[in-house]
C-alpha cells in the first residue's frame, strides 16, 4: 500500500447522504432506489481498496439505508456527512440473517462466501470451501479487518448448495432458522 494513504472521512455508525445522481455502487442494490439524497449509516469502511490500479483512489463504505432495508457499497467521493453519529446499539441483528455474495446453487462451485448476523450481534463473514477433509470442519477466526470470520471446510464430494451453507453455518452458530437478506458485501467487510 502507498505511504500517502489518507484517512477515511467517515466513521462507523456515522449518518451519511448520497450526493450524486450517479454514485458508484460496487454491490448492486436490489431495491429500486433514488440515487441522490439517500440517507444511510456507515457500517464499515474498506481501506484496502483505497489505492487501486483503476484510479478509483477512494475508500469504500458499506452503507445501510434503513428506509429501504438494504445495503450498498459506495465510494467515499459519493457521500457527505449529516454530522450525526448513531449509537451502534441501533444496529444489532434481530434474527439469524444470512446474505450470499456468490451463487451457491450453480454446479461445480468450490467456494461460497457471504455475511451473516446473529441476534444482538454485528455482521460476521463466512467462507464455505470444498477441501481434502473427511468431514466438515469449522474454524472460527478473524478477517484482516478484525471482523469475525467462519471458515467451513467440507469434503470435495459434497456440492455447495444454499441448503448446505445454511445447515453448516446453522450448526456452527446454533440455529436452523435463517432469514435470507440482502446484507453487506463480505469482501468489503473482510
Amino acid at each position: 500500500m502507498p505511504h500517502d494513504l489518507k484517512s477515511p472521512r467517515y466513521r462507523q455508525f456515522e449518518e451519511v447522504i448520497t450526493r450524486r445522481d450517479d454514485f458508484a455502487t460496487f454491490r448492486p442494490i436490489e431495491a429500486q432506489l433514488p440515487s441522490d439524497g439517500l440517507v444511510g449509516t456507515v457500517l464499515w469502511c474498506e481501506k484496502y481498496y483505497a489505492h487501486r490500479d483503476d484510479g478509483l483512489n477512494d475508500f469504500l463504505y458499506v452503507v445501510y439505508f434503513p428506509a429501504y432495508a438494504c445495503y450498498a457499497t459506495i465510494a467515499e467521493r459519493d457521500l457527505a456527512s449529516t454530522a450525526l453519529m448513531l449509537d451502534e446499539r441501533e444496529f444489532p441483528g434481530r434474527s439469524f440473517e444470512i446474505s450470499f455474495d456468490t451463487e451457491v446453487d450453480a454446479t461445480d462451485i468450490p467456494i461460497a462466501e457471504g455475511s451473516f448476523r446473529l441476534p444482538e450481534r454485528f455482521w460476521s463473514v463466512f467462507v464455505i470451501q470444498q477441501a481434502e477433509v473427511s468431514s466438515t470442519t469449522v474454524k472460527r477466526g478473524f478477517a484482516r479487518s478484525g471482523i469475525e470470520e467462519l471458515l467451513c471446510l467440507i469434503p470435495r464430494d459434497k456440492p455447495i448448495t444454499r441448503d448446505l451453507v445454511m445447515k453448516v453455518l446453522g450448526q456452527a452458530v446454533g440455529t436452523d432458522e435463517w432469514v435470507e437478506v440482502a446484507g453487506p458485501d463480505s469482501l468489503v467487510l473482510k
